[in-house]
């Protein structure tokens, strides 16, 4: 019951409501599946704390088929969270599982060294900073807020 409220109200653009019914989840059933459902919520509401960890935990022990929730994609969702949540270094280890899931697809690995570079950046580590960056073919990124939605993205520069 608690998963389809949880789903529902997330699904439906209502992420206040889906915060009650998706902890109440997590606590009945904490597993990846609830986890995901209850960090997308707080991603959305920009609660990128809670978000992380709610990434965290469901990456620790990720048993999902992957046409479901793509490793690769429920990685990104912990780095935006981590950055949201100005935890850089948590961020650096994260760039880096996110490179090794997409080793078979080189647009998510571009994205993991940009991400790692921008980490590198945020905590003083201008040298490999720039090491990812040169991965990633670009000469520097931050994350920045969206201006239409304040959602987070990468503002990379060639």
């Amino acid at each position: 019951m608690w998963e389809r409220l949880c789903e529902s109200y997330r699904l439906t653009g209502e992420p206040n409501l889906a915060v009650d019914p998706c902890e109440r989840n997590v606590e009945l059933d904490p597993s990846t599946l609830p986890y995901i459902e209850l960090g997308l919520v707080d991603l959305t509401l920009k609660d990128y704390e809670h978000a992380a960890n709610a990434f965290e935990k469901a990456t620790a022990d990720y048993q999902l088929p992957q046409r479901l929730y793509p490793p690769a994609i429920i990685y990104e969702n912990l780095l935006w969270s981590l950055f949201g949540s100005k935890q850089y270094g948590k961020a650096v280890s994260s760039a880096k599982r996110l490179i090794k899931i997409g080793t078979n697809d080189p647009a998510i690995v571009t994205t993991g060294y940009e991400m790692l570079g921008a980490a590198y950046d945020k905590i003083g580590q201008e040298s490999q900073a720039r090491a990812a960056f040169d991965r990633a073919n670009v000469k520097w990124c931050q994350v920045v807020p969206n201006d239409e939605t304040g959602n987070l993205g990468l503002d990379c520069h060639d």
